[in-house]
């Protein structure tokens, strides 16, 4: 539905910008169909969604940064960016490389994620005049980040932990896919619900 929606965005008038929405549901398209086949036809998938998920993020990061109009917010979030661009390339090269998935990785990116939409959250409460949030399609957008990265990082740790108590993932399994079936709802949802804001908004 967020793809189909994300084609809204070619209409005359929308900001450039959003319109790599359109790109991002499509690569998430491309990405679930591909992991999908490769785990049917018993290929590893881990390396896909390793680099994936770390694309996402970039993504994700990086736009919460166009949303913010502060320049000390916005160089905090890029800080933010970096830092789990360094995190990456630090795990995948001495820590979990590329035998399994950066799970390390993706705890802290969704960590600095979730940072980032309160920095979002923080100027939005400042604003000396108030935008309903019907009619504010980033916080949408945000609180979709937000919903998906801290449930995403919760669920990434006890995953760990479990595994390092040795708790058999069967005992798990079904609660952790259905919390991540609703962090992805989620956050599709609310991006759906921004590109229709944005939609209307452009053509009013």
């Amino acid at each position: 539905m967020a793809f189909l929606c994300s084609i809204l965005l070619f209409a005359k008038g929308v900001g450039n910008g959003y319109r790599l929405f359109f790109l991002y549901t499509l690569f998430v398209i491309i990405i679930e169909f591909t992991g999908r086949w490769m785990a049917e036809a018993k290929i590893p998938n881990h390396r896909l969604f390793t680099f994936a998920c770390f694309v996402f993020t970039c993504f994700y990061l990086y736009t919460v940064r166009s949303f913010l109009a502060d320049v000390r917010r916005r160089r905090a979030v890029l800080l933010l960016l970096g830092l789990f661009v360094a995190v990456y390339i630090v795990n995948l090269s001495f820590f979990q490389g590329l035998t399994a998935f950066n799970s390390y990785s993706f705890i802290i990116g969704y960590t600095l994620l979730a940072i980032a939409c309160t920095i979002y959250y923080i100027e939005f409460i400042q604003q000396e005049v108030i935008t309903p949030v019907w009619e504010e399609p980033d916080f949408f957008i945000v609180t979709g980040y937000f919903i998906y990265g801290a449930i995403t990082a919760i669920l990434y740790t006890l995953h760990r932990y479990f595994a390092y108590m040795q708790i058999p993932d069967v005992e798990y399994r079904s609660l952790f896919r259905k919390t991540s079936d609703i962090a992805n709802v989620s956050l599709y949802l609310l991006l759906a619900v921004a590109f229709v804001i944005i939609w209307k908004k452009r053509k009013s």
